[in-house]
């Protein structure tokens, strides 16, 4: 196993270190923000005729090689690739909603056993159901943060190129 990824990472070395110099730049039209990839990202594109899932082995002025096979990056329409950010976003977020989930299952636990045991205490009842009450908010987003972290983390960011961004095909510095 070790040696087989030792040879998978001397090969996606070697392919990034063959490329000819160019990288593609994301930049948003409304917002300060530019995100950049490099070739040996694993990408998808969406463009006229269908959706191409890949790695990105060379980048040039006037076209993009995924998986050695060009396309012209001016008729791309939605661009996905897994970014550094885009995974720390996902864990964020998954580990977020895990905390929620979890404390919203605690606070629902709490209540029902205090909703049982309350033998006849009217007080004890009415805080009980508003703990139980403030338990489905809590596990719902829950429930909604940790399969969006998820798909954040193995998916990536998708980047929209007809409305949000634009992509720019610029020399590595």
């Amino acid at each position: 196993m070790i040696l087989f990824l030792g040879i998978y990472w001397a090969e996606a070395g070697a392919q990034i270190q063959s490329d000819t110099g160019y990288i593609i730049a994301l930049t948003h039209l409304t917002k300060e923000k530019v995100k950049f990839i490099a070739p040996g990202k694993k990408i998808t594109i969406w463009y006229g005729e269908g959706k191409v899932k890949g790695r990105l082995t060379a980048i040039t002025p006037d076209n993009i090689f995924i998986d050695n096979s060009a396309y012209s990056p001016y008729q791309i329409i939605k661009i996905r690739a897994l970014l550094p950010g885009t995974t720390a976003g996902g864990a964020v977020a998954t580990a977020g909603g895990a905390g929620v989930l979890a404390l919203g299952g605690y606070l629902a636990a709490i209540s029902i056993i205090a909703i049982t045991e309350a033998a006849g205490e009217s007080w004890v009842i009415f805080w009980g159901t508003l703990g139980l009450l403030g338990s489905a908010p809590l596990i719902g987003l829950g429930a909604v943060l940790v399969p969006v972290g998820i798909i954040i983390i193995t998916q990536g960011r998708a980047f929209d190129l007809v409305s949000k961004w634009r992509l720019s095909v610029i020399p590595m510095e």
